[in-house]
Order: C-alpha cells, then structure tokens, then sequence
C-alpha cells in the first residue's frame, strides 16, 4: 500500500469516527454535553496529527537542534513545523516563542504521546519531530529511520546533578575602556548521573574600592561556550540588572546541554564603555548559581560557591607599547661595492624590528629617526640618499639633522601612513644610496646605523610616551669599495696537539679558520703565505693576530699557512672577478708561557695583477674573525 492510500484510510477513519461521537451527543442519558466534547477533542487532534503528515517525509527537511521555551526569539523554524502539521498559531511565524507557541507544542506533544505535554520544545519534544521529516529531500524510509536513531541518541538521560564548579581567570584580566567582549573569569561545571540543559546563571561585578555603578562602566556582559556566544545582557541600561546594589546580572535561555561527567567551560566576557571615570579600576567577577533541567524535565538551582575573580580596567591605550628589538633582517658586517663615478644603487645597511608586543591597539607610527655613523668622513660626503622599508612600503620623505659631521639623524615622516597590528613585529630596513667615491671619500670607508625608541612618535588609543616606548638596536659596520673582496667564514676550529713527553709546556695549539673571498671589479692575486701581526700589505696573502685576554701576544713560536682551492700563478693565488674561492689560514702555535689563546685572522692582502700585494683589506667583523680560547 502506498503512502497516499495509507493516509487516506486514516483520514477516512478518523471522519467517520468524528461523525459517530457527533451523532451521540444527542441522547444526553449517553453521556454529557463535556464528555462529548472531550471525546470530539480527542479526535480531532489525532485528526490534526493524521492531517499534518500528510506532508511526507520527503516533501519537508528539517533538523531540530536547540531546545526552546517561552522568551525564545529564533522559533521561526519551530512554527512553520507546527502550522505544517496543523497545529494553530494564530500570530504565524514570528519568530519569538510566546503563550501561542507553547500551546501548540503542548498539542503536538498530546498527539505524539510526549510527556508531559508543558509546551517545552525539548529533546523529547525535538525526537519526535526530526523523526517527521528528512535530512534531504530525497531521503527515503530507512534513511528515516537512521536519521531517528542518531537524534534519539542527543535525547538527555538520567537524573543529572551539579558535582562540581571551578571559577578561575579568563584570558583577558587586564583590559581597558572601549574594550570588546574581553574574557575576564572562565566557568567550569560539571554534572553526574544523568545529563542536564544549563537554562540560566546568576553573576556578579562589583567595583572593588572606588564604589562605580556597572552600567555607568560595562556595555555588555556575556556569555560563551566553545567560540559562541550563548548569552548576553545589555548592561548599560541600570534596569537590566538584577540586584544594583549587588551588582548581580542574570543571563536567562542559555539552553546549552551539559552531558554527564562531561565539564562545560563558560566564559564570562565584559565590553567596557569608552569613557570610564576613575582609572585604573579593579572589579571582582563571580558565579553566583545556576539553574538547569534534567531529563525528567526537573528543574534545579544551585549555589555556586567559587571565589571571586579580580580584573583591572585601565584608561584606553595604557596597555600600548612599541618596542624597538634586534632583526633576523639585520645584514652581517660586510664590503659594499660602491662605484668610482656615479651613485650606486640602494643598499640595505641595517634593520631593526619594531614590537607591538601585548598592545590592545594598533600603533600608528608617525615619526621614525635613525643615526647614520661614518667615521673618519662626514655622512653627506659618504651618503646621496636614505629611504625606509616596512613590510614592502618604502618611506622616502626625510629631514636630516648633523649631516656635515660624521653622525647624522635621519627623520622620516611616516605621517601615520604605516600601522603596526596589535601583537605584531614588523622589520624596518634602513636603505642607502651611496656618492661616487671619486672626490668624495676614500677606499675603505666605513658606515654603521643606529636607532632608539626614545625618538619614535606613535600613537595607539593616544601618543605613545614614556615606558611604552623601550628598547635600542645598532647594525654592524659595513666597508665600502669600488673593487676588492667579499671575505666571509665558512668555519673554525682550534685543537690542542699533545706531544710524546709529559710536559704540557712545550705543547701547541692547531687554529684553523677557514673562509670564502668573492672578487669584484677586478681580479684579485693573493699571496700563498701569512705574516704574523698588522704590518703592512707585501709578500704576505694574510695577516693573524695572537691574542689573550684581548691582549696581543707577541712571544711564542708560530707556524702559519695559507693554503687555498684557487689556482697558483708565480706563489699567489687567483680569484678571477666575480669568483668566488675558498680559502684556509692554519696557525701551529707554540706560546712561551701556558695561557688561554686565539688566533684572529686580521686582513686579507692582494693585487689586481700578479705582483705583490698593494691593497689590505680588514676582515669585519673582528670578532667573527676569532677562534675560540684554547688553553695551551
């Protein structure tokens, strides 16, 4: 038998049953005029139940997950079900759950045998109707079926009860004016024996010392599970609160399930007004009760007996900072090719970071200053032009203060056209656009940069100043050439080399430091052999030192080679322009006393042809140049 043919036998039935009971009411001796009423009643709602499914199962979708009583505001899908299935709701679909609503749930639970039949749109009540209709509108009997057994599976069981509560801080304890839902306490409660649906809980917030009203500080205080928001109170308006004196807010139709032995965590959130009276102010949080219905449909309300959780608010913009930090960006001490004749490019001779941190706000930067160092020249001489790159955005427009002495500060107006995000670093990078070194300063030049935070203008909430600004960086010391060499180790070591006796006197240190050099503008010929000391360039490819305790040595016995993978014309070792080779300085050393020992490898010593060296260039860093102690 079909569908249709099964629903028209019903419906037959149930006239026909309707016009019997309505014959009888004639001979009163049957029964009275209310019992025939009744009995009318009676039938008419199983009518109403035959009738509203004469919409099959796969002719309506719907999949019923929230609970909902009288208050409820998003019971559109709700009535649309019930005037579906023939049920009266003489306002419609509103959306807000009234007196009307509940009177047709409490029909609908009549009719299917729910019980009680109290108007309450619970898992019951939400089985029942889910297992009426389809997930899909082409769902047929056993896909039904299924689909009731994985709904009747969310239905609450048991008698549940509360077991435990635990109320701690939240994420955010230290907020400010005009903050959003900021959470300040966490929520935790458990429940045994049975599941439960939390349906309201009582908070606190009161002023601790200076006596403010709550709806003269907090715009909204709310409620979350798990990202959502399940409740809120306007809290700006005095008459939404509870108790003014106790400061006490009640968060009604949470409706959130609470399975057995499961902890639920509900945070409590406060958004601050913007304009608040005597800051910095502390406020105590705390849950007072909760009220929640088991699967009995039995309500109970319990008292929370946690301790109180402490949150300060402070004036808007006192938690921004910005601090000025060290880049992974920031170029190792190198030689910069510079042109004889013309400007060279831009090149990047430092960067620094700048470190929003734990700001509530974004930070706006207006102003950036940064010192320029060339010693020995003055900064004009040395540079052309300066720019700053942040986060891909150059920033050209710069005041220069000092530039006729060889330390000079940059001032770049940002003019706030650059935002560092709360919480973010960004990389600033310090750009140069060399003169052309004919006339203007000398082969070797070098040129550092340097900044503080003490001469940044920014402004989150309002001007940053004083202890939200903090922190210092300087770059390393870069070489300018026009020809010469890229000098960059690859690797040192240092071993002790015992000798057959047992005295340790006349034992010697191995130093090894082995390095790259990268030849431009013109070949470069070194010399296969290291002189002790910082004597002048000549027969020797390399100068070392000896030091201890930073002091140089110049006692003891050493033996030094220079060896390399590059060809060797005439002693001297060849790194054609553009090339780049590698190079290996070995230091045998036997001290005249017992000390802690290094070897530095001080220059590198060439040509541009294949004659002895006319060129030393100091390898900088020094300190990247060193091995370490060895005790010999």
């Amino acid at each position: 038998m079909t569908k249709a043919n099964t629903l028209a036998s019903k419906l037959s039935v149930a006239f026909v049953a309707v016009a019997m009971a309505l014959s009888m009411v004639v001979p009163a001796q049957a029964a009275t005029a209310t019992e025939m009423q009744a009995q009318i009643d009676a039938l008419m709602a199983q009518l109403a139940a035959l009738s509203g499914s004469s919409s099959s199962s796969s002719s309506m979708s719907c999949n019923f997950t929230t609970d909902m009583t009288i208050g409820a505001k998003n019971a559109t899908d709700v009535q649309n079900f019930l005037i579906k299935k023939g049920y009266s709701i003489p306002a419609g679909a509103t959306g807000y759950f009234g007196a009307q609503t509940a009177s047709a749930v409490a029909a609908f639970q009549t009719a299917n045998a729910v019980s009680p039949a109290a108007g309450y749109w619970g898992p019951k009540t939400r089985a029942v109707a889910n297992g009426m209709c389809s997930s899909t509108d082409d769902s047929d009997d056993e896909d039904d079926s299924t689909d009731d057994e994985d709904d009747s599976s969310s239905e609450l069981s048991g008698e549940g009860s509360l077991s435990q509560t635990d109320l701690s801080d939240g994420d955010d304890t230290e907020i400010e004016e005009g903050q959003e839902a900021a959470p300040v306490a966490e929520l935790e409660l458990e429940f045994e024996n049975g599941d439960v649906m939390i349906d309201r809980i009582d908070v606190s917030l009161v002023d601790s010392g200076t006596e403010e009203d709550g709806w003269d500080t907090f715009e909204e205080v709310s409620l979350w599970i798990d990202g959502d928001e399940v409740a809120s109170v306007d809290t700006s308006d005095e008459d939404n609160w509870l108790d003014e004196d106790a400061g006490t807010i009640r968060f009604s139709g949470i409706d959130a399930v609470a399975m057995e032995d499961e902890a639920v965590t509900i945070e409590i959130a406060v958004t601050v007004q913007n304009s608040v009276d005597n800051m910095p102010a502390t406020w105590n949080v705390d849950a007072l009760n909760v009220r929640y219905t088991d699967a009995d449909d039995v309500t109970t309300t319990d008292t929370i007996t946690e301790s109180a959780i402490d949150f300060t608010i402070e004036e808007m913009g006192g938690d921004d900072e910005l601090t000025v930090k060290t880049s992974a960006e920031d170029p190792d001490a190198t030689t910069i090719q510079v042109e004889e004749s013309e400007k060279s490019d831009f090149t990047t001779i430092f960067a620094y970071d700048l470190d929003s941190d734990d700001s509530t706000n974004d930070i706006s930067v207006n102003n950036l200053i940064v010192a320029v160092v060339t010693p020995g020249d003055v900064v004009s001489q040395v540079v052309s032009d300066i720019q700053l790159v942040i986060d891909g955005e150059t920033f050209d427009d710069v005041t220069w203060a000092n530039e006729g002495t060889a330390s000079a500060t940059a001032n770049f107006n940002v003019d706030g056209d650059y935002t560092v995000e709360a919480g973010e670093r960004v990389a600033v990078e310090v750009q140069v656009e060399f003169a052309a070194l004919t006339g203007n300063y000398a082969e070797g030049q070098t040129i550092f940069a340097t900044t503080t935070s003490a001469t940044i203008d920014a402004e989150g909430a309002d001007d940053l100043a004083g202890g939200q600004l903090s922190g210092t960086a300087t770059g390393d010391t870069h070489t300018l050439r026009s020809s010469g060499a890229v000098v960059e180790v690859t690797s040192i070591d240092e071993v002790l080399k015992l000798n057959s006796d047992a005295t340790t006197t006349d034992d010697e240190g191995v130093f090894t430091i082995k390095f790259d050099v990268t030849a431009f503008e013109s070949d470069m010929y070194v010399d296969d052999a290291a002189q002790r000391g910082t004597g002048a360039a000549g027969a020797f490819g390399a100068n070392y030192i000896i030091t201890s305790g930073g002091t140089v040595v110049t006692t003891g016995t050493p033996v030094a080679t220079l060896d390399s993978n590059a060809s060797l014309t005439g002693g001297r070792f060849l790194v054609s322009e553009g090339e780049t080779e590698s190079f290996t300085l070995t230091v045998e050393f036997d001290p005249a006393t017992s000390a802690a020992l290094k070897v530095q490898l001080h220059s590198l010593n060439f040509a541009p042809t294949n004659a002895p060296a006319t060129v030393q260039q100091l390898t900088t860093p020094a300190e990247d140049f060193d091995t370490d102690s060895l005790t010999i």
